[in-house]
């Protein structure tokens, strides 16, 4: 049987209800998995698809495309993929930066594309355009669509392929893009498993397989989790004025101590899921373990980190950020085994 499910591009079988693909009929276009997410939103059967990332690499690279990188503005250092130049090098590339609903509404357009010059530089690719979306992909869209055709014609293109990491909102997109609602979309990473035709009237679309380099924290987290923390409105940002020797929790996922004479402030961009708690550093261990957390079982990793940057983001990878306003505070973090933390340039 040679079908794909027109939802996530599993092959479909009849054969096994446990297996990945199922269906009870042959005259099904969606398998279970599909077909319950987009009838019912039920996250609970969702089938969380795990592909060879150099493989699916590989595979799209070889379409002769014009190739969309669809990037999450607020996530944007998880939406890095490695190496990228050894698989489309001579391409021409689109960024598509979606999520532009969570980032405050007086970001000016220039200021988020000069935001993201330091990604497309890192990237070594022939970035050809910078298109912003948000909202679903809704935002900008008849922009986004001209454009997109535009660029196809000038490169002489007949298909227009989307990629990127796992839960950047590629199926979003192209369903909002293509007038459609065929794609499987969830919170959950990893929900199309192959390259898939999206039936559409606007061009030949084909969205792709996210991209899993390695496990995340969302990994580790409970699908209800998971869902609370894919903000869908504006984040709030929260901000601590802060003395010496104090400390800001992040949940039960860990907690920053931060060191500097005199006052200084700190703005928090966070999913309103997530809570915060401003403590003295020498009560922080015994505040923080009134935190419940799905990651209990799991050590503090602590990390010493210099500030370079006068304003300076601390990163926590699938959660949010923080910004850091005085490059002479001297922070060291400590979080969860499965919590990556990175520092950089001040985004907003």
């Amino acid at each position: 049987m040679n079908k794909q499910c027109q939802g996530c591009g599993v092959p479909l079988q009849t054969e096994n209800p446990n297996e990945i693909g199922y269906i009870k009929s042959l005259d099904q276009e969606y398998c279970v998995s599909c077909f319950r997410l987009k009838n019912y939103g039920d996250l609970s059967k969702v089938t969380q698809n795990k592909v060879d990332p150099f493989e699916m690499l590989e595979k799209v690279s070889q379409i002769d495309a014009l190739f969309v990188w669809v990037v999450d503005l607020f996530h944007l250092e998880e939406s890095k993929i490695g190496s990228l130049h050894r698989w489309f090098n001579d391409k021409e590339v689109v960024i598509m930066a979606t999520k532009r609903e969570l980032l405050p509404k007086t970001m000016s357009l220039s200021k988020i594309k000069n935001a993201l010059q330091p990604f497309i530089n890192e990237s070594h690719l022939n970035i050809v355009d910078v298109l912003i979306t948000g909202n679903f992909g809704k935002m900008n869209k008849d922009n986004n669509i001209r454009r997109l055709n535009s660029l196809k014609d000038e490169f002489r293109k007949d298909k227009i392929v989307f990629f990127g990491k796992t839960n950047v909102g590629k199926s979003s997109l192209i369903n909002a893009l293509s007038n459609t609602s065929d794609l499987s979309v969830s919170v959950l990473p990893g929900t199309t498993i192959d390259i898939v035709k999206v039936a559409s009237d606007v061009e030949e679309l084909y969205d792709s397989a996210g991209i899993s380099m390695n496990e995340t924290l969302l990994d580790k987290l409970s699908n209800e989790t998971v869902k609370l923390l894919q903000q869908k409105k504006t984040i709030k940002p929260i901000n601590f004025q802060l003395k010496d020797n104090q400390s800001l929790i992040v949940d039960g996922y860990g907690y920053i101590d931060f060191k500097h004479e005199g006052s200084y402030s700190i703005t928090c961009y966070l999913p309103d899921s997530v809570k915060l708690h401003r403590t003295k550093t020498e009560n922080v261990t015994q505040q923080f373990s009134r935190f419940e957390s799905e990651l209990r079982d799991e050590k503090l990793i602590s990390k010493n980190h210099s500030i370079s940057h006068k304003n300076t983001d601390i990163v926590i990878m699938d959660l949010g950020f923080i910004t850091l306003h005085n490059p002479t505070v001297k922070i060291s973090t400590h979080f969860k085994q499965s919590v990556e933390v990175i520092l950089r340039k001040a985004l907003l």
